[in-house]
């Protein structure tokens, strides 16, 4: 399925990521967020994904391994 939104962390290699899932898609946002930064604050992720699931239904997160 393809993601409406690609949420990904500010970090260079995690926006190149997130830029090449958006190119395979047809018009794709892309939106940075602090919360996916290592050590990134879950509880405010989880609460800015409710937030956007209520225009779209599939949202893709591009963080950091292990976190």
């Amino acid at each position: 399925m393809t993601p409406e939104l690609i949420a990904t962390s500010p970090l260079v290699r995690c926006v190149e990521t997130a830029r090449l899932l958006a190119a395979e898609a047809d018009k794709v946002e892309v939106v940075e967020l602090d919360e996916l930064r290592p050590g990134g604050d879950v509880a405010a992720l989880l609460q800015w994904t409710a937030g956007q699931a209520r225009k779209r239904e599939r949202i893709a997160w591009v963080g950091h391994a292990p976190t």
